[in-house]
């Protein structure tokens, strides 16, 4: 996504920078430093989440991953993974500005975990992912929306639901918003949902994305 970030480097160097730890976190012990704030990757899943207590992890083959066979490791698992995603267009662009302060000390840890998960996670399982991700924010705040959670209207996210579903007990408590029926996105994939934005920006996504959203942080940055 080079182009996305043409006329705003600094921005893209933040992102990419996010993108190198969250897979060397991914790839190593599990901890995650992203400017000064402190997460924890599932390395089963493949996802970032808040550090939390170590009741709601368990290791596989060496990898850390959140438990969803108890109900504290669901109730954990539901702030990064299915229909308890809250983040809005708002706080993403905060997170966004703060992120290329190089200060995301005072942020708040499920939101920043859902960012990172946007911006690094996705894209590194799905190429796909990436622009309909930032185009969904931008969407949200041209519109004035930007208190939506725009991420649960998103197909084919690795955080839709829980990729670890099929474990969980039928009937389980706090078991129902990781499962796939709770997801309800716009479209059914990812190529009708991004193919729907394009038909409301008027075709040129990345500009949207700039003018909507990039245009907006370097305006706060200055």
């Amino acid at each position: 996504m080079s182009g996305l970030f043409a006329a705003h480097e600094t921005i893209g160097a933040a992102v990419a920078g996010v993108q190198d730890a969250f897979a060397a976190a991914l790839e190593g012990d599990g901890e995650l430093t992203v400017a000064g704030a402190g997460l924890r990757v599932d390395q089963v899943r493949g996802i970032a989440s808040m550090r939390g207590a170590q009741d709601g992890w368990t290791e596989r083959d060496g990898k850390r991953s959140i438990r969803n066979d108890t109900p504290l490791g669901r109730a954990f698992l539901a702030y990064v993974v299915g229909a308890g995603r809250h983040l809005t267009s708002n706080a993403f662009e905060q997170l966004l500005t703060a992120l290329v302060r190089a200060d995301l000390r005072d942020a708040e840890k499920a939101d920043l975990a859902q960012f990172v998960n946007l911006v690094a996670a996705e894209p590194l399982r799905d190429p796909r992912t990436e622009l309909p991700v930032w185009a969904a924010v931008a969407r949200h705040l041209a519109a004035g929306r930007g208190t939506a959670y725009f991420s649960q209207e998103i197909p084919e996210l690795r955080t839709s639901y829980d990729p670890l579903h099929a474990e969980i007990a039928p009937g389980a408590q706090l078991a129902e918003p990781l499962l796939p029926e709770a997801h309800a996105p716009l479209e059914p994939t990812l190529e009708r949902y991004e193919a729907r934005l394009r038909a409301e920006a008027g075709g040129d996504l990345e500009g949207y994305v700039r003018e909507h959203l990039l245009a907006r942080v370097a305006q706060a940055l200055s």
